[in-house]
């Protein structure tokens, strides 16, 4: 006889449910250190701007760099934004679907 696996939606909705929930979890984090990292940026780059213009020349170089990083970092923050509210709505449909399965096999099952 061969060693054939009989496919569980259940257990293959819980699965995906838990994964997605630990990516989610992840992106979250890498955003919130996104934020902060924007956050110091412009707070650096408004400090360096404060100071006379003779000591901006001698920083330009840098400031231009924080400028870059701060683009660059607020980019980041958008497409990690932009992936958490996907991750977050199909996240909701494996919910959904869980839920169909759970509520199916109810009626098709009701005595296991």
């Amino acid at each position: 006889m061969p060693d054939i696996d009989v496919f569980d939606p259940k257990a293959f909705f819980a699965q995906r449910i838990r994964e997605l929930e630990q990516e989610l979890i992840a992106k979250q984090a890498q955003c919130a250190i996104q934020q902060v990292n924007h956050q110091n940026l412009e707070q650096t780059l408004t400090t360096l701007q404060s100071l006379p213009e003779e000591q901006q020349k001698a920083l330009q170089l840098e400031i231009v760099s924080l400028a870059e990083a701060r683009n660059q970092t607020l980019r980041g923050l958008e497409a990690l934004q932009g992936e958490i509210g996907a991750m977050g709505a199909k996240l909701s449909a494996l919910k959904a679907a869980q839920a169909l399965v759970a509520a199916d096999q109810a009626i098709t099952r009701p005595l296991e």
